[in-house]
């Protein structure tokens, strides 16, 4: 009896110790995934840390480029003040030879005029002959210097004229750059909430599933601060929605087979308004990637800049993220 007792204690004692080596097994397995997700978390870590270091050197070149805008403007201003010295000093030279040139005119019509009236003295006449002679040679010579003075005034006027027209275009780019910047560093993207659906008025999905068929629409609830609002009001924004496992962003109008001329868009477009807004990115595509970030981008010419600060992770290990 007492064998029987023993032996099934010992056959107990084997059944919860390979339960427990089971159970040991099953938790080694659930931290080998656990860890192999936070080396893949880790990885996504590093290429947004990457993207963004990426984004933000585009910025600072940007603040760069103001800097050397700004200082050719000081040159040019510079250049400015010297080019106005010389107009005004030509300017003043040009009147000082039509003086010049005016009171020789005036003198030579006035012994042009004695020579008429003088019948006289044949030797008074020979001189007043021999002076306008020499006065003609003098007015020549004066308005010769009269046609040069006029020729240099005109090209430093001229160039004066270039030089303030480039430093408004200059002082332009950098009021453009200046814009760039307060809007690109000084906005507070407020992201109230992000909801990922299937249905446009459905409940928020908790995971991805058959290529992330099940996600199509994302609400955007957010609001928009900067220092000085009135740089946002009315301005061009666009939500992006990018596919960190490429790097890519999804389409917010993908191509459909019954118009194939109609574009893929990188993001979702809005002018904003001034206050809080809910806007919805539809994207009904296969979506075969497992982490999924949102971003914000102003438009400007064309071109898309980065909202420092606005980058959002929405999906994680197809799980997403409240």
């Amino acid at each position: 009896m007492r064998i029987l007792l023993v032996s099934s204690s010992i056959i107990g004692l084997l059944a919860i110790t390979a339960l427990q080596q089971k159970s040991i097994g099953s938790y080694k397995n659930f931290i080998t995934i656990q860890d192999s997700k936070i080396k893949i978390m880790d990885d996504i870590i590093k290429e947004q840390d990457k993207e963004i270091e990426h984004l933000t050197a585009e910025n600072t070149n940007l603040q760069m480029e103001l800097d050397i805008v700004r200082d050719s403007i000081n040159i040019l201003n510079n250049d400015l003040v010297i080019l106005k010295q010389s107009a005004l000093k030509a300017t003043k030279s040009l009147a000082a030879v039509q003086k010049e040139l005016d009171i020789r005119q005036k003198e030579l019509d006035f012994l042009k005029s004695e020579l008429k009236k003088s019948q006289k003295s044949k030797n008074n006449e020979a001189k007043l002959k021999a002076r306008i002679a020499d006065l003609e040679g003098q007015v020549r010579q004066i308005q010769f210097m009269k046609e040069q003075t006029e020729s240099e005034a005109d090209e430093v006027t001229d160039e004066v004229e270039e030089v303030e027209a480039y430093i408004q275009d200059k002082e332009e780019v950098a009021n453009t750059m200046s814009r760039l910047a307060l809007i690109m560093n000084q906005t507070h993207v407020d992201i109230k909430s992000v909801s990922l659906r299937e249905t446009r008025d459905g409940d928020s999905i908790r995971k991805l599933k058959n290529d992330g068929k099940n996600w199509k629409y994302t609400v955007i609830n957010f609001d928009l601060f900067n220092e000085n609002n009135r740089l946002l009001t009315d301005a061009n924004f666009e939500w992006r929605i990018v596919d960190m496992d490429t790097g890519e962003p999804i389409s917010f109008l993908e191509s459909n087979y019954v118009y194939p001329a109609a574009p893929d868009e990188k993001g979702l477009t809005f002018t904003y308004p001034g206050y809080a807004q809910e806007l919805v990115f539809i994207n009904t595509e296969k979506k075969e990637g497992s982490n999924y970030e949102l971003r914000l981008y102003y438009l400007e010419d064309d071109q898309a800049y980065y909202v420092n600060g606005s980058s959002k992770p929405i999906i994680f290990d197809q799980r997403s993220i409240d």
